[in-house]
């Protein structure tokens, strides 16, 4: 008698054998389900480019991102119980999903989701945990504190007005 697989198996007692995940600033799905990651972090480590005069972020006080967003992606067609769980360093939980029911008949699952917007209440490694059928899967990204970037913050130049009258400054008279 022949068995089938776990990866080949449909329904709700399936658990992939891998999941893949990203972090970008943002992700849409394209047509057949295709990812786009816009702002993409290869390396799974978000830089926030602070002034020096910033503190630390903390629950009382978190630094609010527009948003941060995670793609999940795994092997099998099939339905598939999914719970999500966010937790900052030192496995403070952020936030934690419900169970959702999610369905795909392609070959791969690509679950997006976001947080927008995305509350930095500490530096350091911080982790996504997906509860796929059960089974816990984790994905570990960091958080960490960069140099204020000139070039990433449009800075505003601003002239004094001039007294009536006056030419504008830096124009030369026409002969």
């Amino acid at each position: 008698m022949k068995t089938k697989s776990a990866s080949t198996r449909k329904g709700a007692g399936v658990r992939p054998n891998q999941c893949r995940f990203f972090v970008a600033d943002d992700i849409r799905l394209e047509q057949g389900s295709k990812p786009s990651l816009l702002g993409f972090f290869a390396d799974n480590v978000v830089v926030l480019p602070l002034p020096k005069t910033q503190g630390a972020p903390t629950r009382d006080k978190p630094i609010a991102l527009s948003g941060l967003a995670f793609l999940i992606s795994f092997p099998g067609a099939g339905t598939y119980n999914v719970e999500m769980e966010f937790r900052a360093p030192n496995a403070v939980s952020l936030i934690k999903s419900g169970e959702a029911k999610i369905a795909s008949g392609g070959p791969v699952v690509n679950l997006v989701t976001r947080l927008q917007p995305f509350l930095v209440t500490a530096f350091g490694i911080h982790e996504l945990i997906v509860r796929i059928n059960k089974k816990s899967y984790t994905f570990r990204f960091e958080i960490r504190r960069g140099k204020e970037d000139p070039l990433a913050t449009p800075r505003l130049r601003f002239q004094p007005p001039l007294p009536l009258g006056k030419k504008e400054l830096g124009t030369k008279r026409a002969r």
